[in-house]
């Protein structure tokens, strides 16, 4: 069974880039904190996996949030109560998976690093949450989270240093872990320390450094189990994605077996699938939600979406037929699709098979803009784009042929999906 090596970090780094393109003002976010958290935890000695465990928090901290106006919500200095601990809940849930796909037992405060990072210190009483230790990382990570929130990037950092540092101590105790704003009122004496967190190659570079846990190898099994956490970052943006991807895959795995590849092909066409929308990650749900027909400018957001799918997934997985597969989706045959303009033969079987999968799913569900579609009002369409040269003919003949057989499937892989989406939302 082949073996799938995963860069631990790069893999949080990547996805962590993509979160914060839905918006200009949060570019770079959680980078940045990451940086600054892993800055500080070095300036108090804290031992080796502790701030390796720190670093990977910070670099999702930010997962439970899925709105533009959430994510700009949550750039105030104040920003706590209800909203700070429902995307603090919901982030913990999901790296909680993520962490049991990546590391078994391994890092086990990661989940309560990143469901206490808006706890305020509270002269000790922080300490403690219902009963359980908080993690003295967790209290680091609320630091590094309201510094970068204080420093203004439009502007000159240098000249910001001190007032930032007098913003902070100001809540030293009351808001803050002691120990971290001493460590911060050090390291702010150091020009570098603002100058990186501007600097996107320094980013980079420094964060390379920390070991972040290595590397993990993935069995196909363990690769289907990631692909799956990674789609729910995108599906339980909106109810309206809640149950794509998982359509799409269980769809896509269908058609390939139709098509007669290798239960190895067929499983990675299922993790094409579930992975073929990640670059939603950088569309507002202000764009996925919206009840009416998209203008030019939202359109175009929404069109980088397969764009940033093929980059994230070579980014993280570093195996371009994967990519491919999972990123063409909107490619046609006849040259008219985007992001890539492909055409016949130079778009991979894989790529059609999830592209077919993708339109079958994407016709039966409910959209803002419309109901879903009926079976037979499905299969027209579908056969209308295979007649006028935008989809795999053969596919399209194997859709119809089976059509009752993948509604069913389809149905029953949305409940369960629909299960776990309202699963989501109760705990935000």
């Amino acid at each position: 069974m082949p073996e799938h090596p995963i860069d631990v970090l790069r893999l949080f780094s990547s996805l962590s880039w993509a979160m914060d393109l839905m918006d200009p003002h949060v570019a770079d976010h959680q980078r940045r904190v990451a940086y600054i958290a892993l800055k500080l935890a070095q300036e108090m000695a804290l031992p080796a996996p502790e701030q390796d465990c720190l670093l990977l928090a910070a670099l999702l901290h930010d997962c439970g949030i899925f709105s533009q106006q959430d994510k700009l919500g949550a750039l105030r200095l104040d920003f706590d109560g209800e909203m700070a601990h429902g995307h603090a809940q919901v982030g913990a849930l999901l790296m909680r998976k993520l962490r049991a796909h990546l590391f078994g037992q391994g890092f086990p405060e990661l989940p309560d690093l990143i469901l206490h990072h808006h706890l305020p210190w509270d002269r000790g009483r922080g300490a403690r949450q219902q009963g359980r230790e908080v993690p003295l990382a967790a209290h680091v990570l609320h630091l590094a989270d309201r510094v970068d929130v204080l420093v203004n990037r439009r502007q000159e950092p240098l000249g910001q240093a001190k007032g930032v540092v007098r913003e902070i101590v100001k809540k030293k105790h009351a808001m803050f872990l002691p120990e971290a704003v001493e460590a911060l009122e050090g390291l702010a004496r150091r020009e570098y320390f603002w100058l990186d967190q501007g600097c996107p190659q320094a980013l980079q570079q420094e964060l390379a450094l920390s070991n972040g846990a290595g590397q993990v190898v993935l069995d196909l099994a363990g690769l289907a189990g990631l692909a799956e956490v990674f789609a729910s970052l995108v599906d339980f943006k909106s109810r309206y994605t809640a149950t794509h991807t998982a359509g799409v895959a269980v769809v896509g795995r269908f058609l390939a077996q139709e098509a007669g590849l290798s239960e190895h092909q067929q499983g990675m066409v299922e993790i094409a699938g579930l992975l073929h929308d990640l670059g939603k990650l950088a569309v507002p749900n202000e764009i996925l939600d919206k009840p009416g027909p998209l203008d030019a400018e939202e359109f175009n957001v929404m069109k980088q979406h397969p764009y940033y799918t093929h980059r994230l997934i070579g980014a993280i997985l570093g195996w371009e037929p994967l990519a491919s597969w999972g990123a063409m989706h909107h490619e046609r045959l006849d040259g008219s699709g985007y992001p890539f303009h492909l055409a016949g033969g130079e778009i991979p079987l894989g790529a059609r098979i999830t592209a077919v999968a993708d339109v079958f799913t994407a016709l039966a569900e409910d959209r803002p803009y419309r109901p879903a579609m009926s079976l037979p009002g499905t299969l027209a369409i579908l056969n209308d784009m295979a007649a006028t040269g935008k989809l795999d003919p053969g596919l399209v003949q194997a859709t119809r042929r089976h059509g009752p057989n993948l509604q069913s499937l389809l149905l029953s892989t949305q409940q369960e999906r629909l299960r776990q989406y309202r699963q989501i939302q109760e705990a935000a």
